[in-house]
């Protein structure tokens, strides 16, 4: 086996950044989770937190992995052969962990998605257990192919279309945001392959193509917790051209997988995900285009659960979800509870906020979501129209 380019100093950095910034992200998911009042919320945001806390483990166990690869420095690039006949005890051991790291990140997503619509009996959570408990026990060469073929190809399947699913039963306004996140996983997924040792093994892609995907993908998916809920309200523009994006980027690896004579069966796995992709922003597309035209004539759309919705002002504001907000006394934006110093009363209709999302929607819109009455006089407020319509409390039966 020809060597094969594994690390330099340039890409070794770049991964540390990388890897902190998910870690950072991922804090910050679970941060956004603690402040959730009902359990649901909670439990969704902190599957995600989970998720991308356990990958970011995986990259560290990649990074440390290379680094046990047999080889040669020329020219500030260390060559070498990725040799799974032939490996030391810690070889095996940081594989394994890599691997199983990796597992549970995506176990404890389906966990967090199965408590939460309560449908599938676990299935998928325990079926990725075993994974994670037969990467660990069995020899190096089957954990292996578990962990490429079975939980890798198992969770970009299942986790992008549970992304559909969050998509589909999200409020229009909040539909642009799942496709941050969609990009966002897939280009992390790409970041993580690209670091590989079959990618690294057919000495094409350059050693900083890896890092640099993965940054990107976490800044995706950082993204609707951070920027301005006015900007990604457009959701069929977002997933409009996040879809056609990623099809020139898959399009663009899987062209050059096919140059490089990559077995069959990876080719095939390939062109099966591609295509599978494709037709999840497809569906999703139909369906906002739908949401749009329903919302268009008036008509209602069904609401079952609001994905990171946090920091996105809604339509309206009940009445009813005034007097929680008040009789709870609760912040009205991430439904945390608040008291003392950590808590914001607005001047003109007395609605309650905590802190940091008096602090976080003055820097972004400087507006009341009920009376528009700007938090901080000094700054310019971005004033919303305020319906006086109330919505009917359902009876349940």
């Amino acid at each position: 086996m020809a060597p094969v380019m594994i690390w330099n100093p340039i890409e070794r950095f770049l991964w540390g950044i990388a890897i902190a910034f998910l870690i950072a992200c991922g804090l910050r998911y679970l941060n956004k989770g603690r402040k959730r009042e009902l359990l649901n919320e909670k439990i969704l945001m902190f599957g995600y937190a989970g998720f991308l806390i356990f990958i970011s483990f995986t990259q560290i166990f990649i990074y440390l992995f290379d680094l046990q690869v047999q080889g040669i420095m020329i020219d500030d690039t260390f060559y070498g052969t990725y040799d799974y006949t032939d490996y030391s005890l810690t070889f095996e051991i940081l594989h394994k962990l890599l691997s199983a790291s990796f597992a549970i990140g995506v176990t404890i997503f389906f966990l967090a998605f199965e408590i939460t619509i309560k449908r599938t009996k676990y299935i998928l959570t325990i079926v990725n257990s075993i994974f994670s408990i037969l990467i660990i026990v069995l020899p190096l060469s089957l954990s292996r192919d578990i962990a490429d073929y079975f939980v890798g190809t198992l969770s970009i399947i299942l986790i992008t279309f549970i992304i559909y699913l969050h998509t589909k039963w999200s409020r229009l306004e909040f539909k642009a945001i799942s496709s941050f996140l969609l990009l966002g996983f897939l280009l992390i997924e790409k970041g993580i392959f690209l670091s590989g040792s079959n990618y690294k093994s057919i000495n094409v892609f350059p050693l900083v193509l890896g890092p640099i995907v993965y940054i990107l993908g976490t800044s995706m998916i950082l993204i609707p917790t951070i920027i301005n809920p006015k900007v990604i309200s457009r959701a069929l523009v977002y997933w409009l051209v996040g879809g056609v994006l990623f099809f020139l980027v898959d399009l663009a690896i899987f062209i050059t997988l096919i140059f490089s004579g990559f077995i069959p069966i990876v080719l095939i796995i390939n062109i099966v995900g591609l295509t599978y992709r494709m037709i999840i922003f497809l569906l999703i597309i139909k369906d906002i285009k739908s949401g749009a035209s329903q919302k268009a004539k008036g008509e209602k759309i069904d609401k079952v659960q609001d994905v990171l919705g946090v920091f996105i002002r809604p339509e309206r504001i009940t009445e009813e979800e005034l007097s929680i907000c008040r009789e709870k006394k609760v912040c009205l934006v991430c439904k945390a509870k608040i008291g003392g110093f950590n808590t914001f009363i607005c001047l003109e209709c007395d609605t309650l906020y905590c802190e940091n999302c008096a602090r976080t929607l003055s820097n972004m819109e400087n507006a009341c979501w009920v009376c528009n009455a700007p938090f901080d006089e000094t700054k310019p407020s971005k004033h919303y129209e305020i319906s006086k319509e109330k919505e009917p409390i359902k009876k349940i039966k």
